[in-house]
Order: C-alpha cells, then structure tokens, then sequence
C-alpha cells in the first residue's frame, strides 16, 4: 500500500532521532511511500527510502505520526549473519 500524508504533520519523534531523520521521513510521508502494514497491529507501519527503514504509528485521524524506530537499510540483515 501507498502511504501518503500531508498537510500540516506532526511527527512525534519518541527515540530523539536526530532532526535529519525525521525531516526525510516527513519528505518521504508527502511524496507517498510504499508501506507494510504490520499484521500483529493496527495503524501501525514499516516503510523505507533509498538507505533507511522507518517504523511508524499512523493515528487514524491522519495528522499525528509516532515515529517508533529508524535503522539503516539492510542493518538488521546483517545482524542475522
């Protein structure tokens, strides 16, 4: 599925990711990214750019996203090495 939000965001940056990270992520939210739903929970999301993984909560009305955890593409493949 295709997430899309825009508009006036508020991204809750729960982990104090640095600013860059979460302004790539607002970025990657207006263009529309390719998201999977996790199965387990509702509203809840994994989506990527070209060098990083996102996991989300989208609250059902659209304007709040919690931004859970961010790692570098591929980081967890290794760890499994």
């Amino acid at each position: 599925m295709v997430l899309r939000l825009n508009g006036n965001l508020n991204i809750d940056n729960l982990r104090n990711y640095p600013a860059g990270v979460v302004d790539a992520l607002r970025c990657l939210l207006a263009e529309g990214a390719l998201a999977s739903a996790d199965p387990r929970h509702e509203h809840f999301f994994e989506l990527e750019d070209a060098s990083r993984v996102y996991y989300v909560y989208a609250a059902p009305e659209r304007s709040k996203v919690f931004l859970l955890a961010a790692w570098p593409k591929g980081e967890l493949d290794r760890a499994a090495d």
